[in-house]
């Protein structure tokens, strides 16, 4: 590719598209003939190759731009315009896209004109490493961009520019503590800071902050109340904070404009899964692909509902794009949803080859690495029990465990409780136990050191933290975040008086639910079957280890029998919880509120029994089998 790129540089564009017929089919080579008949006034054949491109990958910037170019010269403006608008969405640092589209001013609302006016000036007046950092985080290249970014700030201490470029690194690499931290530093240099302004709401989302962030988009969308991108993220905050019709009359409004807004569909079937209007929800899903019909993320949401079923032309479909040279994200996506699609036609031995597609090329991308969780157990062991306990009276409802083990199922009954309010799955306890970490000595050590009264003042920052998830007046409240098993030494410290539910599945289906499902973030341990057993067997030992030093404080929750004796169950966990019984738990199902987690379906009819969907799979799992033996 290095010897056509030098020969478009060089204007020999006949002789590049020689070259090209001679490799095989690629992206890249798509994107370059198509750059090459541009050049050569071949503005159609473009447009052409650039179709196929954008069936590939509709999400790179670039395919609007070269098409806006395109539209630009055959003097059809509105469309080059949208084009422009498109790509400038995806990539707001294309500075030739956003030099092109204000040309037409007259084809934009004001409001448009005066935020790409903006937009150019800001990115003109960006140093030329902060630039290229963008170039490189917009190409994926991380390490190489975090490494240019800091290269920067050093020379150029508490540079507002510098630190939004670096929060935006930040976020894209999950570490949103240190994004948080960067942009609430710049905006207190400049609190009208147009971008700092925008990645701060965004990285507000990304914790949960929905109060805040609902304030900031609210102030954003005032300024700019026709742009696209900043209406998405209002409704983004509006659905978070539960304002769910609010949401939708915005997402509306940008499909009037847009009717081509696939992300704007696959938003709304995430609000209307939430709400549970699965079929709402399915439609919107579907409208999004066919718009779009390689977007994995929509096929896999599809999936996830868990009630929705493929149709045999849906998995032609999907099979055929992963025939296609597709980006890892999609194929990931759609190898998951694929794995589900032939497990409800009960073809077992294609859905785990799906599902084992799926998992290997996501595991390429984890971070995680084996004896992790093991280390956790060890920095437990030999910090906790501490010989001070907080103060605190506060008696928040924690419910741990592995993830898809029933979680969710759990927090549906007990929110079914008029004395009981369910939130979701809140950042809070990790939130606190990462900023423990930052410290001198590391997190749990560092709490030996903490008085009763720093104990306590924890304990009362996690109360304060988590009233922005609280909508009701219910005496008591239920936080789902399943990892903070891995803390409940800090949680009974800082919290003494809290209540610990620990869900718990026997070992095969528990590790093969978290196998055949695709996590939005975090839970890297669930893409290899040997990292899956090591962390059940960990997290088993950790809570044998919170039992001995805190006896009858957590509460076993085994989902077996919660399956077969609902009723006893039910009685037994209110009974821990110091609660009358409440006949609304018994009828869970019945229960209208906001589910935000791949069960929403699931937890809205009688108990449903996965125990056994492993054993579909049997021959498969061989290895979990023969590690299970070795373990014991």
């Amino acid at each position: 590719m290095d010897e056509i790129k030098k020969l478009l540089n060089e204007k020999q564009f006949n002789r590049a598209l020689l070259k090209l017929s001679s490799l095989a089919d690629s992206p890249e080579k798509i994107y370059l003939k198509a750059v090459c008949y541009r050049y050569l006034g071949e503005y159609h054949k473009s447009i052409s190759a650039l179709e196929d491109y954008e069936l590939n990958f509709p999400e790179n910037a670039r395919v609007y731009q070269e098409r806006g170019y395109c539209y630009e010269q055959l003097k059809q403006i509105p469309r080059a315009v949208f084009n422009f608008q498109k790509a400038i969405h995806l990539n707001d640092a294309l500075i030739s896209s956003i030099l092109s589209i204000i040309k037409y001013k007259k084809h934009l609302s004001s409001d448009e004109y005066q935020y790409y006016q903006y937009l150019i000036q800001y990115l003109k007046s960006l140093p030329p490493e902060l630039l290229s950092s963008l170039s490189f985080l917009n190409q994926g290249m991380y390490l190489k961009a975090e490494k240019l970014c800091k290269s920067f700030l050093q020379k150029h201490k508490l540079n507002i520019d510098g630190m939004v470029v670096l929060s935006k690194i930040a976020r894209a690499m999950k570490v949103y503590d240190q994004a948080e931290f960067l942009l609430e530093t710049a905006l207190e240099t400049n609190k009208k800071h147009h971008e700092a302004n925008y990645e701060y709401i965004r990285i507000l989302q990304a914790r949960q902050k929905y109060s805040l962030a609902l304030i900031r988009s609210g102030e954003m969308v005032s300024i700019f109340p026709k742009s696209k991108k900043h209406l998405r993220l209002h409704a983004i905050s509006l659905t978070g904070f539960e304002q769910f019709d609010e949401a939708i009359k915005i997402y509306d409004k940008i499909l009037q404009k847009d009717p081509n807004s696939y992300d704007v569909y696959h938003n709304l079937g995430h609000l209307y899964k939430t709400l549970g209007s699965f079929d709402s929800s399915a439609n919107n899903y579907r409208k999004a692909l066919a718009i779009n019909p390689f977007f994995g993320d929509a096929y896999w949401s599809l999936a996830n509902l868990k009630n929705a079923n493929f149709s045999k032309k849906e998995i032609n479909r999907m099979e055929d794009a992963l025939s296609q040279p597709l980006a890892d994200k999609d194929i990931i996506e759609i190898s998951f949803a694929l794995g589900k699609a032939h497990e409800d036609k009960r073809n077992f031995k294609k859905s785990f080859q799906h599902y084992k597609h799926g998992n290997q090329i996501r595991a390429k991308h984890s971070s995680y690495t084996k004896g992790t969780i093991k280390k956790e157990l060890q920095n437990a062991t030999s910090t906790f029990p501490l010989s001070l306990r907080s103060s605190a009276a506060d008696v928040p409802i924690f419910i741990v465990g592995l993830p898809r083990a029933g979680s969710t199922l759990v927090e549906q009954i007990l929110a079914s409780h008029s004395q009981i309010e369910g939130t979701r799955e809140l950042p809070t306890i990790l939130s606190i136990a990462r900023k423990l970490s930052s410290s001198e000595k590391s997190y749990p050590g560092t709490l030996t050191e903490f008085s009763q009264d720093k104990l306590t003042e924890l304990g009362k920052t996690y109360i304060e933290q988590t009233k922005q998830y609280r909508y009701t007046s219910a005496l008591y409240f239920t936080d789902k975040m399943p990892n903070n098993f891995r803390h409940i030494g800090l949680i009974k410290s800082i919290l003494p008086k809290a209540k610990v539910i620990d869900v718990r599945k026997p070992y095969m289906a528990a590790c093969f639910s978290c196998y055949k499902q695709l996590f939005a973030e975090g839970q890297e341990f669930t893409y290899s079957l040997d990292l899956i057993h090591e962390y059940y067997t960990t997290y088993i030992k950790m809570m044998e280890f919170w039992d001995s030093i805190y006896p009858n404080e957590v509460f076993l929750l085994d989902y077996e029998l919660l399956v077969n004796e609902p009723k006893t169950q039910i009685n037994n966990l209110l009974d821990y919880l110091e609660l009358p019984k409440d006949e609304s738990c018994y009828k869970f199902y019945e229960t209208n509120r906001a589910v935000h987690t791949p069960s929403s379906s699931q937890v809205r009819q009688p108990i449903y029994n996965s125990l056994n969907d492993w054993k579909n799979y049997e021959d498969n799992l061989t290895e979990l089998e023969n590690l299970r033996r070795l373990a014991q």
